[in-house]
């Protein structure tokens, strides 16, 4: 009787010193106690709205590069900047800190942190369709094609080509470099007979391949290599899961699609016209069966959880934007902010339509609209 009294005690310490750890709060406040979280404006930027524009997050804020101008802008002013490039329409890329840019004449490859620091400016000897950085700042360039052949060149992170491949056949669909796995996933889309398949081609840095696995009459719509070393890839009708040795892990089948979003860390979100998704998806979308039928069915997907959620959303969605904790909507004239249940934390409306979304760290939002920049910060309501 002692014994099992003395058991219950130390259950019980145990459970309170459980209970009042951080790591025991934290877990508690994200899984059991929803806190109202609402938009806090932080800043508004009128921008130029003519000419080329193209617009990348960045730290905590967002480059703009339009008209042989690079400018970052900042949630607090004082820690914006701006200088001039040598062409009028450069191809970029990003990582989620430096923006990578080539300029056509002279052609230099530029790396720039979001202090305007440019960390190399290298010459490069042959011009680039697009690039793709990764978060170690290793980067692949998309060449123009030659004699019907495509062209990739890896660069180390000091701008320096360490890498190359020629693909001899099929299209181009997606790209992805992992420099912490040293692995570049390339997808072509080719013929196979009388019909198509996708051709999944992993390379390490130096442009060896590694493997190459066939989707046999699928199409490719995005994929990635994660930070913990798997793969996962996205097609028209399902989405696969697998080791960085292409050996499939999971996979589930996916309804067709208008709108996606991805993180890194393991959520994908689908945005699906209700009208294709039968009521099988209106029951399933928090069996709600009254009003006024949803426009929308969001697919939520957990990757490392194979886990597979749906909800519904009233309205058609123009921009859609996830991470570990949120979820972004762009609509018609209306940002809307909701968990990974679908519940909505907070929305704002404006007076003309939403034309792309960031997500920033510390809980910050950015959202361009027509001549116009907005920086919110999420925060516990008073």
């Amino acid at each position: 009787m002692r014994k099992r009294r003395g058991l219950s005690g130390l259950l019980l310490i145990f459970t309170i010193l459980l209970m009042i750890s951080p790591w025991a709060i934290r877990w508690i406040q994200r899984t059991w106690i929803s806190p109202a979280l609402v938009l806090k404006p932080e800043r508004e930027v009128a921008i130029p709205y003519s000419g080329n524009l193209a617009v990348h997050p960045g730290g905590e804020g967002l480059y703009l590069v339009r008209n042989a101008e690079v400018r970052y802008f900042h949630p607090q002013q004082d820690q914006d900047w701006a200088f001039g490039t040598e062409t009028l329409v450069p191809v970029t890329g990003n990582n989620d800190k430096h923006l990578f840019l080539m300029e056509a004449s002279p052609r230099y490859l530029l790396r720039i942190n979001e202090q305007g620091h440019m960390l190399y400016q290298q010459a490069a000897n042959r011009s680039a369709d697009s690039m793709f950085a990764c978060e170690t700042g290793f980067l692949l360039l998309q060449h123009p094609e030659e004699n019907r052949l495509q062209p990739f060149s890896v660069l180390d992170p000091d701008g320096r080509v360490m890498g190359s491949m020629l693909l001899t056949e099929g299209v181009v669909l997606q790209a992805s470099i992992s420099g912490r796995h040293e692995r570049v996933l390339i997808s072509v889309l080719r013929r196979a007979g009388n019909t198509f398949e996708t051709a999944l081609l992993m390379y390490d840095l130096y442009g060896v391949l590694q493997s190459s696995q066939n989707l046999q009459g699928k199409v490719v719509a995005d994929h990635l290599i994660t930070d913990e070393g798997d793969v996962v890839v996205l097609t028209t009708e399902s989405l696969h899961r697998y080791t960085l040795t292409m050996e499939e892990r999971w996979q589930t089948p996916v309804e067709p699609f208008y709108l996606t979003a991805r993180d890194k860390t393991g959520y994908w979100a689908l945005a699906h016209r209700a009208e294709i998704m039968g009521d099988m998806a209106n029951e399933a979308a928090n069996g709600n069966s009254e009003g006024d039928p949803p426009e929308t069915i969001i697919t939520f997907i957990e990757w490392e959880a194979e886990k597979v959620t749906l909800f519904e959303e009233a309205a058609a969605i123009q921009e859609l934007k996830v991470n570990d904790r949120f979820l972004l909507m762009g609509q018609q004239r209306r940002l809307a902010v909701l968990n990974h249940r679908g519940e909505l934390l907070d929305e704002q409306s404006y007076q003309d339509d939403v034309e792309e979304l960031f997500l920033l760290p510390g809980q910050r939002i950015a959202v361009l609209r027509r001549g116009q920049i907005h920086f919110y910060q999420l925060q516990t309501g008073d």
